[in-house]
Parts: structure tokens; sequence; C-alpha cells
């Protein structure tokens, strides 16, 4: 769907078999008082354009970005809700199908289906992770990262608990004692004599696994305090200040599983910065992946493998717990937008509930998208940052 006087060009999905983005990131502002992010490359003769969007500077680029495992639950409508009417419906939409193996047939449709019943439209065309893959690979190529072959019980059997965020501190078991970018090209290219005497000389026992041919994942090697961005500090616009340390409470995130997928890290790095993406609204269990994101976000722009443009505003709301206080889940049988839209013909019904559990209004009254952008406006800082638990009785009750 492409909202009134939005542009986005569908070139953002294009891929090639290789190639190399460095030297190749335009930025422009234009002299309507726009701005645009066009990052181009030349590949065999051939000029691919790879973003190129174009919004107005009065309404940040919002996105939503849905992962295709089955039909949305009330938790992801409210997330959505709240990211489209944070940028005033200047909203790409991004299915995140990079984990092809959870993946549901059809499920990419369901969401389109009920954002547009929603009356959630977005601009440009959607994008799917999975046609991306050729800039996630191209990152790879340029940042810092080193073979892995632990498994998750050797990693969660030598960690230190954390908090319950996905984040497990990684021990460093495979890490060698200096890892710049390149290694991952040289396996690319095959160059075996040059990967392996570099393990050689830091881990032998990662040496003898690879010549026992076990597979690996590549971990990123993030930077030890007091080194260069070794603290990411960021300003949330509902939990205030934020400051990590990127060692001590992100650790060596998985980039690339030992399966071959790319891991969510880092393909939402990568498509948020060549998207030119401006506003993140998001769940407040991804607070600590924003510090992450930003950590990759900013060697790749050292790199000038992505635009060298201010980072996003980000604004991460609370989570919608079923009655029992547990999160949402697809995998869980939340309650879902099949059995919402079988209650009720309304949108607005619909509309009306999120806008009360994100607290911007305090009844189930419905509610239409323009009052919903107001209704945001106006209150969104009261009590959006708070975690909601629902009365599903309640709820599905305003819908009959």
């Amino acid at each position: 769907m492409t909202a009134d006087n939005q542009t986005v060009d569908s070139c953002v999905g294009s891929t090639v078999s290789s190639y190399s983005m460095k030297h190749c990131v335009e930025q422009t502002v234009n002299n309507a008082g726009q701005y645009c992010v066009q990052n181009t490359a030349l590949v065999h003769n051939t000029h691919i354009a790879h973003s190129n969007v174009t919004t107005k500077q009065s309404k940040p680029l919002g996105r939503f970005a849905p992962s295709p495992t089955g039909r949305m639950h009330l938790g992801n409508i409210v997330a959505a809700v709240a990211a489209w009417a944070a940028c005033e419906g200047n909203m790409l939409l991004r299915i995140e199908d990079v984990d092809t193996d959870r993946a549901r047939q059809d499920a990419d449709r369901w969401i389109m289906d009920d954002l547009h019943w929603l009356g959630l439209d977005w601009v440009g065309e959607p994008q799917y992770q999975s046609q991306r893959t050729e800039f996630y690979t191209e990152a790879l190529r340029n940042l810092p990262v080193y073979p892995c072959y632990c498994t998750r019980a050797q990693i969660r059997a030598a960690s230190a608990p954390q908090e319950g965020d996905g984040f497990v501190l990684y021990p460093g078991t495979c890490r060698p004692k200096h890892v710049t970018p390149g290694l991952y090209s040289a396996v690319e290219r095959q160059d075996f004599a040059e990967g392996k005497e570099w393990l050689a000389q830091n881990r032998p026992v990662v040496e003898r696994q690879t010549n026992a041919h076990q597979r690996f994942a590549w971990r990123l090697a993030v930077p030890q305090l007091g080194e260069s961005e070794s603290v990411i500090r960021f300003t949330d616009e509902h939990a205030g200040v934020q400051e990590y340390a990127v060692a001590q409470q992100l650790g060596d995130t998985i980039l690339r599983r030992s399966d071959g997928l790319f891991s969510y890290q880092l393909a939402v790095s990568v498509d948020d910065a060549l998207m030119g993406v401006t506003q993140v609204v998001r769940g407040r269990d991804l607070l600590r992946s924003t510090a992450l994101q930003l950590y990759i976000r900013h060697v790749l722009q050292q790199a000038h493998i992505v635009p060298v443009v201010p980072d996003p505003q980000f604004a991460h709301i609370g989570l919608i717990r079923d009655s029992d206080g547990t999160r949402m889940a697809k995998r869980l049988q939340s309650i879902d937008m099949g059995v919402i839209r079988q209650s009720t013909h309304s949108a607005q019904a619909v509309l009306g509930i999120c806008a009360q559990l994100l607290g911007l209004q305090d009844s189930f009254t419905p509610v239409t998208s323009n009052e919903l952008q107001y209704l945001w406006k106006c209150r969104h800082g009261d009590r959006v940052y708070s975690d909601t638990v629902c009365d599903m009785a309640a709820i599905l009750g305003s819908l009959a």
C-alpha cells in the first residue's frame, strides 16, 4: 500500500549474486525539504539502487517488522498501532522472514490483510528479509567476526544468568586474541590457508575442530571496555537515557548461525540503516537489542557500507500480557486476529481496544485512525512504557 504524498522506491529489495557496497553511499537532502537516502553500487557494469527512500521531513519514517510465524495476536496489533500512530502513517512494512525454518506459508498475507482491514496502511512495497541476504553477506565481510563452534548447552553452562530478553553473554571460548574484518571473506573465497592460519595462531582447539569439518557460527567481536564504541548511549522516548557497556552487557553475538541463517540482530541493523528508517517504536523487551544494533550500525557506517546519518529515534513500549500475566505469543496460541475478526466487523472497535491497552484512553471506546494519531500525540507518555495485563473476557465482550 502506498500512502498519499509518499514515495518509496521498491528497489530497496533488490539483490545480486556478488558485489561490494563500499564507497557507494550517497546522501542528499532535496530542495523541497525532503530527506532522501540513496545507496547505490556498481556490479559487473550494472547500476544497482539499494535504497531510495523519500519522505516528508515533517514526518519520521517508521517501520513495522513482523515475523511471519502465524496469525498476529493482540500484542502484535498493539505494536503495529503504536508504530503507525507515532509516524503518522509514514510507515514501512518489513516481513522479517530471515528465519525460514519458523516462517509459515501465507502468514505474510494474513499480516497484510489484517493491517489493511484495520486501516494501518504502509508506504511502498512490503520488503522481505529473505530477499535481502546479499546485504547481510556484505555486512559480514566488513565486520570483525570469528567462527564459533560452541553448542547452546556449552554457552549456557559457562554464562552468567541474564535478564529475560534473549541475551546470554558469550564467555569467549572461541574468540581469538585479535579479530579484524576480513576473515569472513577469506573463508567465503575458500582461502582456507589464510583463514586456518589465522585460526591456528589464536585457537589451536578451533583449528582441530575445523579439520574435523564441524559446523560453526559467526560471532561479532565487540570491543572491550575502554576501546572505541565500547559504550553505547541512546535516549529512549519512554525509558530515558540508556547506556550499555557492549562487552559486559551485550557480548559477542551470533550474526550468522551454524545452519547458515542470518541473525535477527544483523538483519535489522542493516535494514533499518539502508531503508532510511528514522523512528523505531517496538516492545521494551528489545531495549537492550537497540544498543547492539546501534553498535553494528556504527561499525558499518565507518566501513561505508550504510549511510552515515543520525541514529533513529527510539520509543520502546510496554508488553501486552495474557490474563495469567504471561507475555502474549503465537506459540502459546494467544488471542489472534482470526478470533478478533470473527467477533466484530468493526476495525474502529479493535483500534479502540489497542488505544486503551496503550494507555491512550480509559475505555474501549471505538476510535478512527485519525483519532488514534491525535491520542498518541496527546497522551502517549502517560503509561505506554508499562506492561498491561489483558482481561480477555472483557475485551471479547466489548466486541460482541
